[in-house]
């Protein structure tokens, strides 16, 4: 895991000053080594955090062995002894960075087909003068940039392009993100909160040629990997079980102690429990607490670790520490960013950090398994008699408001357009409406997030969940939060092979008679006793703080959206 930058300009404008603010700037995401490679008008920059062969020879930027390719590397391939093996690539290093550019370097940018893993990648060809850029299925790790006439720039991190002096000064306030930002809590690809500066797409790849023209290709499409998979309940669940084990074995290589998140939850249960089997008494795992709340699943977490024999650890986030992770979410986001669960990550990650450099995270599950209040609604919203429930839902309210009865109302208003997907989760989120998002502009109307891309409602749902929200939501405050502390977090349940299975499954085998995670639920309790988990699912979010509430003003509106409207708090609107 590490933090990777560059540049395609004139060397007048960007040089090697520009290539050590870059190191500067996101030293957190690789505090090991750094290192530059400044050839004619292209640069390149690395911080590295060291987990696979922590010796300097994998130090980037990374030459490949013809010396044709130079390459800057974010994230972890997997796989990489399978590709050396497979490609008959003699390494010099033990580390999965040489293996991926050698592997560029015989297929071009077809290897990124044969990747299993996370990462963003920068390649430059000392032939061509040309860049090529290739970024994860998931967008599990970051890729943004700045794209003008003249000139090209990359980066891990927002920050580090906005504090370019060369750019600094042009950026603008990009209003049409901030509209969805209040919609979803998050500002979705491909935007940033500056109009100048973009998100490079996931499950992409691109080329910059020599006059900062940008060409890009997709390769992978989750839609296309919808109930393709034809399997009994008992076939489907081994395999599954099978992909699982397989997953979790490759996201446990390394070469620095590994850890866990363990919420108590069903997911992250669940790889500990796996990831215990296969690698036994060399795991720990970590969890936050809340004092003062009912929703303190420390506890539990607590409980499974001791049932699967794994070291354990817990940090209690008291009224200092809210207060503290919250004044540090602008630094650590770039942007604004309504996930209150940011805060208790942050505080985790800090204490992690202390023991391991690798952790293994659960994001993932919910949205390929369906685990969310959104994936019941949108199924419920596929029922054919909701049109008729409808109108006795807006004779209701003419005479009786009820808040329950009006959010169900709104729900129902989507049906059957490109904002369905988009308006179930703002509203399973308590975020703001489209009606309150129209009013506080004057000079436009706000439509809403538009996707369109579903063939059911449930599918539509699953769709919006891991290609809007996991990734420009959980997977964000996840990199940003372990990342500001030199951990490394990795998401087994994003394994290719997993979630292509996932996807391909009868809807059925997920969510079936209002149980979701069904078949995921069937092979936990294999293994942990089912009692363990008989309670509510409550999130890891922030739904009461007093510290924190009382620094956020406007008690009229929800704590959610009181949050929400603070993160916003900084940037020049």
């Amino acid at each position: 895991m590490c933090g990777i930058a560059g540049y395609i300009g004139h060397p007048d404008h960007y040089n090697e000053s520009t290539l050590q603010l870059f190191t500067q700037i996101q030293h957190h995401r690789g505090p090991d080594a750094q290192g530059t490679l400044s050839e004619g008008n292209v640069g390149l920059a690395h911080n590295r955090l060291s987990i696979l062969d922590t010796s300097s020879r994998s130090d980037q930027p990374f030459r490949s062995q013809c010396n044709r390719y130079v390459m800057v590397f974010n994230g972890e391939v997997y796989n990489f002894k399978e590709l050396a093996q497979k490609y008959q690539i003699e390494t010099r290093t033990s580390s999965d960075t040489e293996v991926v550019l050698e592997c560029f370097a015989k297929l071009g940018t077809a290897c990124v087909e044969e990747f299993r893993g996370m990462f963003a990648i920068a390649i430059y060809d000392r032939e061509e003068k040309c860049i090529h850029l290739l970024r994860d299925r998931f967008g599990i790790k970051p890729l943004y940039y700045y794209h003008d006439k003249t000139t090209f720039v990359f980066a891990s991190e927002l920050k580090a392009i906005c504090e370019l002096p060369q750019i600094k000064h042009k950026l603008t306030i990009n209003q049409e993100a901030i509209d969805h930002y209040l919609h979803l809590g998050f500002v979705p690809e491909s935007h940033s909160i500056y109009t100048e500066i973009k998100k490079f797409p996931s499950a992409h790849f691109g080329k910059i040629d020599q006059q900062g023209s940008l060409k890009l290709h997709k390769y992978w499409r989750a839609e296309n990997q919808l109930n393709t998979i034809e399997l009994s309940y008992k076939e489907a669940k081994q395999k599954l079980e099978e992909l699982l084990y397989l997953s979790v074995k490759e996201h446990l290589i390394s070469d620095v102690p590994v850890g866990i998140f363990l919420s108590g939850g069903i997911d992250s249960s669940l790889l500990a429990t796996i990831a215990n089997e296969i690698a036994p008494n060399s795991i720990q795992s970590f969890t936050v607490g809340f004092g003062n709340t009912t929703k303190n699943e420390a506890p539990f977490a607590q409980t499974i670790a001791k049932h699967i024999g794994i070291k354990h650890q817990e940090i209690y986030l008291e009224d200092k520490d809210a207060i503290r992770m919250f004044q540090k979410t602008k630094s650590t986001y770039d942007e604004p960013f309504a996930d209150t669960s940011a805060i208790p990550t942050l505080l985790v990650s800090e204490l992690a950090s202390k023991h391991v450099k690798v952790v293994l995270s659960g994001e993932g599950a919910d949205e390929i398994f369906t685990g969310y209040g959104s994936h019941k609604w949108s199924k419920i919203l596929g029922n054919y008699w909701i049109d008729i429930i409808n109108i006795y839902l807006k004779y209701f309210n003419l005479f009786i408001k009820n808040d329950k009865i009006i959010k169900l109302e709104n729900l129902i208003s989507k049906i059957n357009t490109p904002f369905q997907a988009s308006n179930i989760y703002n509203i399973e989120h308590g975020l703001f409406p489209i009606s309150e998002i129209s009013v506080r502009n004057i000079k436009r109307k706000y439509e809403g997030y538009a996707f369109s891309k579903f063939h059911d409602k449930l599918s539509g749902q699953i769709l919006f969940e891991l290609e809007i929200a996991l990734r420009d939501g959980l997977l964000v405050k996840i990199d940003r939060a372990t990342m500001q502390y030199g951990l490394e977090a990795r998401v087994p349940f994003l394994d290719n092979r997993l979630v292509d299975f996932a996807l391909g499954l009868p809807q059925h085998y997920k969510l079936n008679n209002g149980i979701s995670k069904r078949i995921l639920k069937d092979i936990l309790f294999e293994k942990l006793p089912k009692k363990l988990f008989e309670r509510p699912k409550w999130g890891f979010g922030l739904s009461e703080n007093k510290a924190l509430e009382s620094s956020l003003g406007n008690e009229t509106l929800s704590f959610q959206k009181r949050f929400t409207l603070a993160q916003l708090k900084g940037f020049e609107i």
